[in-house]
């Protein structure tokens, strides 16, 4: 009878020991999954986060080709600014020459209805 009761402490203290390796087992299977949607989600950002780099990149590259184009652009201008200036100052000369001309014309017409 010694031995029954021995066995069935024994039976029960197996039976609470399975009990808390069922516990423990439930509890990892949810560290588990819980590991697993956090894998997920942080795969998902990560995925997000080189779209992000690669958007960023194709912007920054654009950028830079903006501002070379932008850079000949504004060389471009300056040297038509630059002929236009000198076009500008080439005419003014010509109608100083013209006007002065014009006003030596105009003398030799004064004298010639004088005479």
């Amino acid at each position: 009878m010694a031995q029954r009761s021995e066995l069935e402490t024994h039976s029960q203290g197996l039976e609470v020991r399975k009990q808390e390796l069922d516990n423990l087992s439930a509890t990892l299977q949810g560290w588990r999954e819980q590991l697993q949607e956090r894998a997920s989600k942080l795969a998902v950002a990560e995925a997000e986060l080189e779209e992000d780099r690669k958007s960023f990149n194709k912007r920054e590259s654009h950028a830079a080709n903006m501002e070379k184009q932008l850079g000949r652009q504004r060389d471009s201008l300056k040297k038509q600014k630059e002929w236009a200036d000198k076009r500008k100052a080439e005419l003014e000369e010509r109608s100083r020459e013209v006007e002065a001309a014009k006003a030596a014309l105009d003398t030799r017409v004064q004298e010639a209805v004088q005479e």
